[in-house]
């Protein structure tokens, strides 16, 4: 287990020096440098004098090896410099955001679980009926649906034509209804296939069978000896998951104009302000690689024959 944990940090660590390195010379290349947007957000004339001092301000009068030092020194202790637009701090900006859609991030995914894992076994249970048939095409159909297109169907009926909703914005709890929803619809149809495929393996295996015909009662059949099986599985198709919800989050943001990050990065991109793009991606980064590390630990925790290997268990 130590060896696989030090060799899954040392990948972390190697897979973000050689995203700083990307990040860093895909600034240095991208029309508009970040002396000519400085000056564009202060209102200042673009001249030849004061292009210099900004220059000499953010040190990108130097090399462009200490340049990269100078940076990653800065990043290491998560100091991202300050936003070009609002001239407060990056980490500020982003941490005073992150409640926001870590919300929504957690309230999609919970509700995304419960209810696929529910109907899952429900379709398991009556498979080769007309229910089983009905949840299988319901579930193809919302996972084709692009994430924005049931957003802009949800404001169009509940918040514009029967007004049970507010179009955008938070504040209460009827702000959380539609972006969870939008959120939420086509990753419980994708867990629901997916699930489904796992159940119905382990229904197929030998010991279910034997477990069946012991006469068992049927909350003790498929819980040990259905629902237990399924748990590593489900968590190996979740975490796979947990990375594009995030992408989803930042769609859905922008539609609803919810105050979080993914419409703050949005902004900041079409503004070129650098120093929130690049905070954002490198935090985003460490944050999923944390996640999927714990992930990984927890499945071999779970199940630890992972980890054997000639027979023998490597820890």
């Amino acid at each position: 287990m130590w060896r696989f944990t030090l060799k899954r940090l040392l990948n972390i660590i190697l897979t973000l020096f050689f995203l700083s390195i990307f990040i860093f010379f895909l600034v240095r290349v991208t029309p508009g440098t970040p002396e000519m947007v400085i000056l564009l957000n202060r209102g200042g004339e673009i001249g030849g004098e004061e292009v210099v001092d900004i220059k000499t301000e953010l040190g990108h009068d130097t090399s462009l090896y200490n340049q990269y030092v100078n940076w990653s020194k800065r990043m290491i202790r998560f100091d991202f410099g300050v936003s070009y637009q609002s001239n407060l701090p990056v980490l500020d900006e982003l941490l005073s955001r992150v409640s926001d859609t870590l919300i929504l991030v957690i309230l999609s995914l919970a509700i995304s679980i419960i209810l696929s894992v529910i109907i899952s076994f429900y379709a398991c249970i009556y498979k080769g009926t007309m229910r089983e048939k009905w949840i299988g095409n319901i579930s193809i159909f919302l996972s084709s649906l692009p994430n924005y297109l049931i957003g802009l169907l949800l404001v169009l009926f509940f918040s514009i034509h029967w007004k049970v909703t507010p179009v955008y914005g938070d504040g209460t709890w009827l702000h959380y209804i539609l972006p969870v929803i939008t959120a939420s619809l086509p990753l419980c149809a994708s867990f629901v296939q997916l699930f489904r495929q796992i159940i119905t393996e382990v229904i197929k295996n030998l010991y279910f069978e034997a477990a069946r015909a012991m006469g068992l009662k049927k909350r003790v059949l498929y819980t040990k000896f259905l629902f237990l099986p399924c748990i590593h599985s489900f968590l190996t198709v979740i975490a796979s998951h947990f990375g594009s919800l995030w992408g989803t989050i930042i769609v859905i943001e922008t539609i609803y104009a919810w105050p979080g990050l993914g419409s703050y990065i949005i902004h900041a991109v079409t503004a070129r302000d650098y120093p929130v793009v690049i905070g954002f991606t490198l935090i985003m980064a460490l944050f999923l690689m944390l996640i999927y590390f714990l992930i990984d630990l927890l499945l071999r925790y779970i199940d630890p024959r992972q980890t054997q290997k000639d027979g023998q268990i490597k820890w």
